[in-house]
């Protein structure tokens, strides 16, 4: 966490936690509700917000994942997973959080799992990710070619949450 936010969780320890306003979208983009809960909400167009918000971005222990602002937890209503993923470079199979930390997990050997709609799902140290759509032909290609494709496991889009334990809208009273 960034030390200003930490000063600011020190010198205001009882700032109550807000709701329905940010959201992370399948395509690894925070979008902001102009009105509580009123969703998809406008993009975060501003780079500066948007690297603050990942850098204090991160799950609480029932799975609920928030951004810390300042003294603040903001919680994330999540269209599908905790984090998206990207192919970081070239031709390889290196992958990238939305908020840019590396994967460094052997997803191969941690698990991946296709679901219902062709979405592709990886188990990071990270946090459980989906491909980024912009990136899924490549990635699916580049399996294809390493001969991984067989690594893809089924899931269910409907089971992905509780498999992975993370809270995909968290509520007021769970994090009182």
């Amino acid at each position: 966490m960034d030390a200003i936010v930490l000063a600011a969780m020190k010198k205001w320890p009882n700032v109550p936690h807000c709701h329905g306003w940010l959201r992370l979208d399948a395509l690894g983009r925070w979008r902001m509700a102009r009105f509580e809960g009123d969703f998809p909400g406008d993009v975060v167009r501003h780079q500066g917000l948007a690297d603050f918000i990942a850098r204090n971005y991160q799950p609480n222990e029932r799975g609920e994942w928030y951004f810390q602002n300042g003294p603040q937890r903001v919680y994330v209503s999540l269209e599908y997973t905790p984090q998206v993923l990207r192919l970081a470079d070239g031709a390889s199979l290196a992958l990238l959080t939305h908020g840019g930390l590396r994967v460094e997990r052997d997803w191969q050997h941690a698990g991946a799992w296709a679901d219902e709609d062709g979405h592709v799902l990886i188990d990071t140290e990270h946090g459980v990710g989906v491909i980024d759509a912009r990136d899924l032909t490549a990635f699916v290609g580049r399996t294809e070619a390493a001969g991984l494709i067989d690594k893809l496991q089924p899931i269910a889009r409907a089971e992905v949450p509780a498999r992975f334990g993370f809270v995909a809208v968290p509520a007021k009273a769970a994090a009182g």
